[in-house]
């Protein structure tokens, strides 16, 4: 989310959106690349609305996506400000069964809990177990019976609020997540709270605003990872299983950004008292999204990105905008060990600003959307719309798009098509500029001088599918921005995407970076269910058909009960005593584990 430093409990809304007519989303390709704010979808994929007829007005506005082993989707709300127990818009988590049919018509929902979350920007399910991030604490919704009735909330970890000087609860100090590592740790992410200039703030723990942290099952406290962000509101492991966060345009952040987290890490927001990490080198983005709600620009509020692992863009990202009407693509590479790359627009006909996207058990792509009501709160949306879930899958359409974008020297670029294309020439890139950003305090100030690139030749591929561009004069560490049209596919299907910028931190080639598919053991973890029952043992749920050994775990890792062999239902014959328990189930690349609750 992006804020305004002058009006600090109002959003702003750069550039005013218009109501737009919208039903499904009109599928893409018929009148060539995909614009902004544009509301056809892109032609390779099917997008559908899953929110039920006589729904809530307004709603859902989507804080947190995760889906439970069952195939169920959990959908945390955010409702505005101060939003916890006793509240005009309590903060909310609801199960939507269902979704994956892709028919509105057949999902149905239920409240989880009663309406006293506390503006719950994320959520994550582990072993089952559904966990969300509130503004001051990570909590697990217990349901120990998995009835999705609640039982209680448990706080697991704590200890980043502090006093504001604001008792209305109407403070910009979200926290944004949530995400999980393959290591078991909780990501999540701290807004930095902005009242004009650099903020001055008071109590515990207030340099850790712009901090990226860490939490464990089995702590109460947290470790910072990296600082120096503005406000992340989209966390993805992507790459490597690295942390990927978006960051939002504002003081210090002349343009949005995609960053890479790692610990340690400075990203260049300075506030005070300084955080833990002030006096490190800047790291520099992965990506500039460059800034504006027109033709030609790209971002203005990023959102969550969601890692592709399969399918045509395997490898790639897609994120949302809470002040746009499409989604961007980041093509990703590695250069000189840190990653750089290229955004593009992608599809339009999302319902509302896509805040969280997720990759459901199905493969497809399921979208939150959220929004502003400018009597409340102000700012931003996109078309004044506040709520919206939709289900995007790629339908097997041929369709004419830009793959990738490559730096391959200090001088050349290669940009790599879905479809061969007819011809390929200068005339036929009509932009080719780079310019750089120097951070500063003012708000949204430090783009540089925009500089005309020369393009001295323009090589086609033998399959007509990849195009070299010569560049003369690149720079490091500028932005590239590339621009063409009248290029043709021999199919004569329309180009999807006419341009692209590009961060060129360092000059290609590229190294490779192998796209890690989820496997077997994720497949498993959707099949594989425990829980406790009333009499303390554990009803455990395997695959039909296929033996696998089950252990049941102390937290110190001591067998307490071993079974050899198994499969479909059974039940432990040891009765355990009140605690949490890990059951684990089959071995190597299917091997599963459950964290259980005993009360």
């Amino acid at each position: 989310m992006r804020f305004s430093p002058n009006a600090w409990l109002s959003f702003l809304l750069a550039g005013a959106c218009a109501p737009l007519s919208f039903a499904q989303g009109t599928p893409g390709g018929t009148t060539g690349p995909i614009g902004h704010n544009d509301t056809r979808v892109h032609p390779g994929f099917t997008m559908t609305n899953l929110i039920p007829a006589g729904s809530p007005a307004n709603w859902p506005r989507v804080g947190g996506l995760d889906f439970l082993p069952s195939g169920d989707l959990v959908v945390s709300t955010w409702d505005g400000f101060g939003n916890s127990a006793g509240t005009t818009h309590p903060g909310r988590v609801f199960i939507f069964k269902k979704v994956t049919t892709g028919d509105s018509t057949q999902v149905t929902y239920t409240q989880l809990g009663a309406n006293d979350m506390n503006e719950p920007l994320g959520v994550k399910v582990v072993d089952g177990e559904i966990y969300i991030i509130e503004k001051d604490s990570l909590v697990h919704l217990v349901d120990a019976n998995k009835d999705q009735v609640l039982d209680s909330k448990r706080r697991i970890a704590s200890g980043w609020t502090r006093n504001l000087g604001d008792n209305s609860g109407k403070d910009l100090q979200f926290m944004h997540g949530l995400v999980r590592t393959p290591a078991g740790k909780f990501i999540a992410g701290m807004a930095t709270r902005w009242n004009g200039g650099p903020v001055a703030s008071t109590g515990t723990n207030a340099n850790h605003d712009g901090c990226i942290i860490s939490m464990e099952l089995t702590r109460t406290d947290y470790d910072v990872v990296a600082c120096g962000i503005r406000s992340p509101d989209g966390i993805v492991i992507g790459p490597e299983d690295g942390i990927f966060v978006t960051d939002n345009n504002g003081n210090y952040v002349p343009a949005s950004k995609l960053v890479h987290v790692k610990p340690g890490r400075f990203f260049n927001v300075i506030h005070s008292p300084a955080s833990p990490f002030d006096t490190v080198p800047v790291t520099r983005p992965v990506l500039w999204l460059p800034h504006g709600n027109d033709q030609t620009n790209v971002s203005v509020s990023p959102t969550q990105p969601v890692y592709l692992r399969t399918g045509v863009f395997k490898g790639q990202m897609l994120a949302g905008d809470n002040n746009m009407g499409t989604l961007q693509r980041y093509f990703l590479e590695r250069v000189g060990g840190e990653y750089q790359g290229a955004v593009v627009r992608f599809s339009g006909g999302i319902r509302a600003a896509a805040h969280r996207i997720i990759v459901g058990p199905d493969s497809a792509l399921y979208v939150g959307g959220i929004g502003a009501t400018n009597g409340e709160w102000g700012g931003w949306a996109w078309a004044s719309r506040q709520h919206g879930l939709q289900r995007m899958k790629e339908n097997g359409q041929p369709f004419f798009d830009v793959l990738a974008v490559r730096s391959t020297s200090a001088t050349t670029f290669e940009l790599e098509f879905t479809e061969p294309l007819v011809s390929a020439a200068a005339s036929n890139f009509t932009t080719v500029q780079q310019w750089g950003y120097v951070p500063v305090q003012t708000y949204g100030a430090g783009k540089q001088t925009t500089e005309t690139l020369t393009l001295e030749s323009v090589v086609l591929s033998a399959d007509k599918k990849k195009v070299t561009l010569t560049i003369p004069g690149l720079k490091r560490s500028n932005v590239v921005h590339l621009r063409w049209s009248g290029l043709t596919a021999e199919s004569g299907r329309p180009l999807m995407t006419d341009r692209t910028w590009y961060t060129l931190n360092e000059f290609g080639p590229a190294e490779v970076v192998a796209v890690r598919p989820e496997g077997a053991r994720a497949r498993a973890r959707l099949l594989a269910s425990a829980q406790a029952l009333s009499d303390g043992r554990l009803e455990i749920h395997l695959p039909a058909g296929k033996a696998v050994a089950v252990a049941v775990y102390d937290l110190r890792g001591a067998v307490l009960e071993a079974i050899p062999s198994a499969s479909g239902r059974l039940v432990t014959r040891t009765a355990f005593k009140p605690g949490i328990y890990t059951v684990v189930m089959g071995s190597g690349a299917e091997r599963v584990s459950r964290r259980i609750t005993v009360f």
